[in-house]
């Protein structure tokens, strides 16, 4: 059966956006933009690798995006000389791409093992970029608090391109919290982690173009087998959402190791959606509440700070929680809205805690 990479062209990502045949190839762009911003860029590279002349502004974009891709790897290797940090999604599966073929992303995503390798991972960001921002939250899974922190700072283009942005956690997984749990660890095996990230993506959105595009070219470079995916499917709890994935791919083309995958995961995604079927209690939108039915709590920046701390403190104080870390000072949360209330008196709670330790 023919590669699907010997497929991959401007027409087929025309079929794959839904651009008309007698629509300019500059729509085919417009699409890719509407549909993931970074999907422009292998587009583009679609385009140079079917011998398409493209002008300066199209090859400063595929600069920028192997720029970034550049960056976020030379990262990932000077956090790892200080600390384990596996990368996952985007970057990850990037590799199953053929050369000179972009797939690009807006950010980089670290799993490292424990709080202390999270912030030695932040503090080798914070020493390589000005930081402009930075998010926080926490959850706790098997009487453990585990963090997701993510940094951010301007790209080369900031009109153009997205900020660059790390997200380090000690989570590898999140699910949907309730009824698919978050998952600390993931399969050691390059290509089922890679699908496991992917079937991840649909508890936060549809799966998209790209999405189909990394599992297609994925089974062309290294398919996992049918009964691997199925037993690691069902281990994780995902194996509705790799179904879903496999027969949208499917539908793009039909190789057997996608097939014999979709065959493979239709028992274990039965199954999966028995068990989620059970009710969950709901929760009260309580920081206390949430922690202690494993649901995240999420920080509100307070004000920046640099500290030399192996860990974060947790502070509470007259009904606050204030996450107190070696990037800054948090306000814990468990609504979209804060009252000014609150956010006056965490600032206060924390001039009083600078005061004690002067």
């Amino acid at each position: 059966m023919t590669p699907f990479v010997d497929r991959l062209d401007l027409g087929l990502m025309r079929d794959l956006l839904g651009v008309g045949e007698y629509e300019s190839d500059r729509a085919v762009l417009r699409a890719a933009r509407s549909a993931a911003p970074p999907l422009s860029q292998t587009v583009i590279s679609v385009a140079a690798r079917g011998e398409m002349p493209i002008g300066s502004g199209s090859a400063d974009e595929l600069r920028r995006a192997r720029s970034r891709a550049a960056r976020y790897a030379s990262l990932h290797e000077a956090i790892s000389a200080v600390t384990p940090a596996r990368m996952l999604k985007g970057s990850s599966i990037a590799r199953f791409y053929p050369p000179g073929l972009v797939r690009a992303g807006n950010d980089v995503d670290l799993l490292v093992p424990d709080e202390v390798s999270l912030w030695k991972a932040a503090r080798v960001v914070c020493d390589r970029a000005e930081i402009t921002s930075a998010d926080v939250s926490v959850l706790c899974l098997d009487g453990r608090a585990h963090l997701v922190l993510a940094l951010s700072w301007e790209s080369e283009d900031p009109l153009l391109d997205r900020d660059f942005r790390a997200e380090i956690s000690t989570l590898a997984l999140v699910g949907d919290y309730r009824r698919v749990k978050p998952r600390t660890t993931l399969p050691d095996d390059g290509p089922l982690a890679a699908l496991v990230c992917l079937a991840e993506e649909r508890f936060q959105r549809e799966f998209g173009v790209r999405d189909v595009l990394d599992t297609l070219l994925m089974f062309d470079d290294h398919p996992p087998g049918p009964a691997e995916i199925a037993a690691t499917a069902a281990e994780y709890q995902r194996a509705p959402e790799l179904l879903e994935l496999l027969t949208a791919a499917l539908a793009v083309h039909d190789s057997p190791g996608l097939a014999q995958g979709a065959e493979a995961l239709r028992e274990p995604a039965a199954a999966e959606e028995r068990r989620r079927s059970a009710a969950t209690p709901d929760v009260l939108p309580v920081v206390e509440a949430r922690l202690e039915a494993g649901l995240p709590v999420y920080g509100l920046p307070l004000r920046e700070a640099r500290r030399d701390w192996p860990v974060s403190h947790l502070h509470r104080a007259n009904g606050l929680h204030l996450l107190r870390t070696p990037v800054g000072d948090f306000l814990m949360v468990a609504t979209e809205v804060v009252s000014p209330e609150d956010h006056e008196a965490a600032l206060r709670e924390l001039d009083s805690l600078d005061e004690e330790e002067r």
